[in-house]
C-alpha cells in the first residue's frame, strides 16, 4: 500500500514498509491519545453536572422512564413488560443496556459509564472505517479526533437515551458494509445484514434502512455492470437476512397486541407529533395546546371525543391514530411540506444547546413563570439566558466547521470512491428525513449521522492540510 502524506506530491510517495513498525506504533499511540481524550471529556461532563446540581434526574429525559420500566420488567420477570403489560411500543435494545444498572442498584451511574465506553468504541470504529475508506491513517485519525470532541455526542452520553448505543451499532453496520463493498465477501455481508437488524431493535426508525440499502446494492451492480449470479444472491440475501431477524419480534407483537408492526411508536409519533404540528399551523395555536387537545397528556381526554371509548383494543387505537394522522396530512400538504423542511433544517443546523442546558439545569425561563426550555421549543431556549445565547453561537459555529470540512471531504471522496460516498450520504439522508417527516426533527436526530460527518470531515481536513502544506513547500 502506498500512503500519500500532506504536503508531498504524488510523485513523492512513500512506501510505509520502509519504516513500518515505528510508524504503526506512532499511529496507535495517536489513536490511544484521541480515545483517551474523548473518554475524559465524556466522563467530566456528568461528574461536573451532578456536582453542580446534586440532582440525579439531570440524566433523565422524557423517554427515560419508559426505557427503565421495560428494563425493570426484564429484571423482575425475564419478560419484556412494563408494569406487567407486554411492551409493544419500545424495543428491547436500549432497555438491555439499562439492565446492569438495575442489577447493581444504581441505574444512572452504571448506564452513563457504559455509554461513555460505547462512545469511545465509536471513536475507534470511526478510525477503522476511515482506514477502510481512505487506506491511510492520517484522515482516519482526524476523523476520530473530530468525533472525540464533538459536542452533541459528548452530552448525549450523559443522558439515559438510546442515542449513544444506536450510534455504536450503526457504525458497526457501516464498518462491515464498507468492508463488504471492498471485499465482496459472503461473511462480511451476513455480518452487516445482522447488524442492520440489531440497529432496528435499538431504534425502530431504522426499520426501512435495509430495504433502502438493498435498492442501493441493486442500483450499484446494474450501473457498474457487475450483475452476476453471486451479486444477485448477495443482494437478495442481505434483504432476507435483515428482515428475517425482525420477524420473531413482529410475531411476538402480533400475539400480544394483534399488530404486525415492529413498534407502536410510529403511530404515536404520526398522530401526536406530525398531525398535531400540521393542525397547530392551520389553527394558528401553540403546538403544546394543539397536542393537548388531541389528548396527548390524558387517556381520559383522548377517549372522550372519539367513538369506541374503552372498548377499543390497543391495536384499534393505533390504527385509528394512523388513519386520522394520514387524513390530516393529506388534507394540508403545503403545511406538512413546510413542517418537513423546517425539521430538516433544525436537524442539520440546530446548535443543540438545549441538551446542555437541561443536563446542567440552566434552562428555566428567567421570567419566573417556571417553564423549562427544551429542544422542542426551537428558538425559545435562546431567550433563557445569556449563557444559552452565546452557547448557541459557539455550538453553531463549531457545527459549521464540521459541515464545511465534511463537504470538502465528500468532494474529494467523490473522485476516489463514489460508491462508498453514496452509501454514507444515503444513510445520512435517511436519518435526517425520517424524523423530519414525523415532525420531530431537531438536533437530537443529527446524532446518528455525526460519525459520518466526522469521517468525511477527517478526509476534508486532511485535504485542507495537504493544500496548505503544499503551498508552503512547493518543491
Amino acid at each position: 500500500m502506498i500512503v500519500i502524506k500532506p504536503g508531498i506530491k504524488d510523485t513523492e510517495m512513500i512506501d510505509p514498509k520502509s519504516n513500518c513498525k515505528p510508524s504503526l506504533k506512532k499511529h496507535r499511540n495517536a489513536l490511544f491519545a484521541i480515545v483517551l481524550f474523548g473518554f475524559l471529556l465524556r466522563a467530566i461532563v456528568p461528574i461536573l453536572a451532578f456536582s453542580v446540581t446534586k440532582d440525579i434526574n439531570i440524566f433523565h429525559s422524557y423517554d427515560t422512564s419508559k426505557y427503565v420500566g421495560a428494563a425493570l420488567g426484564l429484571v423482575k420477570t425475564g419478560q419484556f413488560t412494563t408494569n406487567g403489560i407486554p411492551e409493544t411500543v419500545r424495543t428491547p435494545g436500549y432497555p438491555l443496556l439499562i439492565v446492569p444498572g438495575l442489577w447493581v442498584g444504581i441505574v444512572e451511574p452504571v448506564t452513563v459509564a457504559l455509554q461513555i465506553l460505547l462512545s469511545c468504541f465509536t471513536i475507534y470504529l470511526i478510525y477503522k472505517i476511515g482506514l477502510k475508506l481512505f487506506e491511510a491513517p492520517g484522515p482516519a485519525l482526524l476523523a476520530a479526533g473530530l468525533y472525540a470532541v464533538e459536542p452533541l455526542s459528548i452530552i448525549y452520553t450523559s443522558l439515559l437515551m438510546s442515542e449513544t448505543l444506536f450510534a455504536t451499532t450503526l457504525m458497526c453496520f457501516v464498518y462491515y458494509f464498507v468492508k463488504y463493498l471492498k471485499n465482496d465477501s459472503w461473511k462480511t455481508l451476513i455480518i452487516s445484514a445482522t447488524l442492520s437488524a440489531i440497529c432496528v431493535y435499538v431504534r425502530p426508525v431504522s426499520y426501512f434502512l435495509a430495504a433502502l440499502i438493498t435498492l442501493f446494492l441493486f442500483g450499484m451492480v446494474l450501473i457498474r455492470r457487475i450483475w452476476t449470479r453471486k451479486t444477485a444472491l448477495q443482494t437478495l440475501s442481505f434483504f432476507l437476512i435483515s428482515y428475517a431477524l425482525l420477524v420473531p419480534w413482529q410475531l411476538r407483537n402480533a400475539y400480544y397486541a394483534d399488530s404486525w408492526s415492529f413498534s407502536g411508536v410510529s403511530s404515536d409519533d404520526l398522530y401526536f407529533f406530525t398531525a398535531s404540528t400540521v393542525l397547530a399551523q392551520i389553527n394558528k395555536v401553540p403546538y403544546e395546546e394543539q397536542r393537548e387537545e388531541m389528548a396527548y397528556a390524558s387517556a381520559e381526554l383522548y377517549l372522550k371525543p372519539h367513538p369506541g371509548g374503552g372498548e377499543w383494543t390497543e391495536n384499534e387505537v393505533r390504527r385509528w391514530r394512523s388513519s386520522e394522522a394520514l387524513r390530516i396530512i393529506t388534507a394540508y400538504p403545503v403545511a406538512y411540506l413546510k413542517m418537513v423542511s423546517l425539521g430538516v433544517a433544525w436537524t442539520v443546523a440546530g446548535p443543540g444547546v438545549g441538551s446542555w442546558l437541561e443536563v446542567f439545569k440552566m434552562n428555566r425561563d428567567p421570567s419566573g413563570k417556571g417553564k423549562f426550555a427544551t429542544e422542542d421549543d426551537k428558538l425559545y431556549y435562546l431567550r433563557v439566558s445569556r449563557l444559552s445565547y452565546w452557547g448557541s453561537i459557539f455550538l453553531g459555529l463549531t457545527l459549521g466547521v464540521y459541515w464545511i470540512t465534511a463537504l470538502v471531504g465528500g468532494y474529494k471522496m467523490f473522485r476516489l470512491d463514489p460508491w462508498s460516498l453514496a452509501f454514507l450520504v444515503l444513510i445520512a439522508t435517511y436519518f435526517v428525513l425520517i424524523p423530519a417527516m414525523l415532525a420531530i426533527g431537531y438536533s437530537r436526530f443529527r446524532h446518528p449521522i455525526l460519525p459520518i460527518v466526522c469521517i468525511l470531515g477527517g478526509h476534508g481536513l486532511w485535504a485542507i492540510f495537504d493544500r496548505l502544506l503544499s503551498r508552503k513547500n512547493p518543491t
